[in-house]
C-alpha cells in the first residue's frame, strides 16, 4: 500500500536543520515521523515526544510540544506546508475591466507661488526703566515714612523736605546711569537704597550748614551798634583760612558719615569697626591696633576687611547721589 506524499519540516538550526517527514497512518489514525540522517541512518518515530527527544537530546524533549517546537498550529493531516502555518493562497477572482481610456493627459506646468517679502518688525519687550513718580509717587512716600520717618524726626529734619530730596534723587537716576530695572531689583529694595543714600547726604549737608550758619551779627562802629548780615561782615573781615583746620574738619565730617553708614548697614561687628577707624587714621600697625582693641590679629584682620568693604559701598552710594 503506497503512502501519501509526506509533509516535510526541518528541525531547528541548533539541532542540525535536519528534514523531518510527516506521514499519515494508512488506517487514518494518527501519524508517524521519519527523521533523516539520524545516527547514520533513517529513524521512524511513532510519537512526537520520541521525535523531540531524538532532536533535542533531552529525555522528555524539554517538555515541548510538537507545535511549539516546529512553530506550527495543530493541524494534523495537512498535505501542504502553508496549511501547517495557517496560510492559504489567495483565490483568483476574475474581474471585468472597463474599456481602456486614453492616457494622454495635459499637465499644466507648476508655477512657483509669489512670495511677498514682509518687513521685519522688532518689538522691544523689555520693561521700561526708571520710576514714574506720577504713578508710584505714593508708594515711595509710604516706604519713606514707614522705614525712615522716625529716624528723620530723631535727626530733627522736616520729613517733607527729605521726601522732596528723595523725589529729586529718583528723577536724577531715571535720567542717569542707574535707573530702576525690575529685572535686577525689586521696587522696595531699590527705593530703600535710594532713600538711605539721600538721607545720608542730606544729613551731611545740613550738619555742615549748621556748623557755619549764622542768622545775624552785631557790628559796632564809632557812631552806633547795628545788626548786620553775617555774610557781609565775613566778606569785609575775611582772612585766609587755615588749611590744616579745614582738612581736619572735612576728615571728621567724612568719618562721622562713614560711621552713620556702618550703623545703618548693621553688617559685622560695628563696634570694632567704629573703634578701628581712628586707629587706621593714626597709621598704627595691625599688631598695635590689635593690642589697643584687645582682640587677636585674626579678628582684627576680619574687622578691617569688612570695614574696607563698607567704606567702598559708602563711597559708591555717595558718588551716585552726587552725580544725580
Amino acid at each position: 500500500m503506497s503512502l501519501a506524499a509526506p509533509v516535510v519540516l526541518f528541525s531547528r538550526y541548533e539541532h542540525g536543520a535536519r528534514p523531518v517527514a510527516i506521514y499519515d497512518n494508512p488506517d487514518g489514525k494518527g501519524r508517524f515521523f521519519a527523521l533523516e540522517d539520524y545516527e547514520g541512518g533513517k529513524a521512524i518515530f511513532t510519537t512526537a515526544r520520541g521525535l523531540l527527544s531524538a532532536l533535542t537530546g533531552h529525555p522528555k524533549g524539554r517538555n515541548w510540544t510538537f507545535d511549539r517546537y516546529f512553530k506550527t498550529s495543530k493541524a494534523p493531516g495537512h498535505t501542504d506546508v502553508l496549511g501547517l502555518f495557517g496560510t492559504r493562497l489567495p483565490q483568483v477572482v476574475p474581474v471585468a475591466l472597463a474599456p481602456r481610456l486614453s492616457t494622454s493627459l495635459t499637465v499644466e506646468p507648476r508655477t512657483r507661488p509669489f512670495l511677498r517679502q514682509v518687513p521685519t518688525i522688532v518689538v522691544d519687550t523689555s520693561p521700561p526703566l526708571g520710576i514714574d513718580l506720577a504713578v508710584r509717587g505714593g508708594e515711595v512716600a509710604r516706604l519713606f515714612y514707614a522705614c525712615f520717618g522716625s529716624k528723620v524726626a530723631y535727626m530733627g529734619f522736616e520729613a517733607e523736605d527729605v521726601l522732596q530730596e528723595v523725589y529729586r534723587g529718583l528723577l536724577a537716576r531715571n535720567e542717569g546711569v542707574c535707573p530702576f530695572d525690575e529685572r535686577k531689583a525689586s521696587f522696595g529694595h531699590y527705593v530703600h537704597m535710594v532713600i538711605r543714600c539721600v538721607l545720608s547726604n542730606f544729613r551731611r549737608k545740613q550738619f555742615r550748614i549748621r556748623e557755619v550758619e549764622q542768622i545775624g551779627m552785631v557790628s559796632v562802629n564809632d557812631k552806633e551798634t547795628l545788626e548786620v548780615d553775617a555774610s557781609t561782615w565775613a566778606a569785609e573781615h575775611a582772612t585766609a583760612p587755615d588749611s590744616t583746620e579745614a582738612a581736619n574738619r572735612d576728615l571728621l565730617e567724612t568719618q562721622r558719615d562713614l560711621v552713620t553708614f556702618i550703623h545703618d548697614q548693621g553688617d559685622g561687628d560695628t563696634t570694632l569697626m567704629v573703634q578701628a577707624i581712628p586707629l587706621l587714621q593714626e597709621g598704627l600697625t595691625r599688631k598695635e591696633m590689635a593690642s589697643r582693641l584687645g582682640v587677636s590679629r585674626t579678628t582684627l584682620a576680619r574687622v578691617v576687611r569688612t570695614l574696607k568693604h563698607q567704606a567702598e559701598a559708602w563711597c559708591s552710594n555717595d558718588v551716585v547721589l552726587t552725580d544725580g
